[in-house]
């Protein structure tokens, strides 16, 4: 048996151990997150989803197309670009200095890099 293939074997169970309970708190988590959420949502809607979820269910054999309601549905968020030509066409529009929109794009600059910066603590 080659030497690497043994000794990733023998730390396997280590490995996996600690995976483990990183998985089990994860799930604590995430069972919290999804209670706050389901919470929140009002019962009518709550309802809504379920009949939805069902006949999705009982159709997809049938027709695919049905399953699209699990797909997530969210607008895009405009670019940081389109931000910026916004700000100056309106700028421009209605009178307002310039600095106002460069003050604006520097500020949307340091936003994103805090954001960066956030993802990679």
């Amino acid at each position: 048996m080659n030497d690497s293939n043994f000794m990733k074997m023998i730390r396997m169970i280590s490995s996996l151990s600690q995976k483990l309970k990183v998985a089990q708190a994860v799930v604590t988590l995430a069972r919290e997150a999804f209670e706050r959420l389901n919470e929140a949502v009002p019962s009518s809607q709550q309802e809504n989803w379920w009949r939805q979820e069902e006949a999705a269910l009982k159709d997809h054999v049938h027709d695919p197309s049905v399953m699209d309601i699990f797909e997530i549905q969210l607008t895009k968020a405009p670019t940081v670009h389109g931000v910026e030509l916004h700000l100056l066409q309106t700028s421009t529009a209605s009178g307002m200095d310039h600095g106002a929109t460069s003050w604006l794009t520097c500020r949307l600059v340091i936003e994103e890099v805090e954001v960066a910066l956030s993802i990679h603590q």
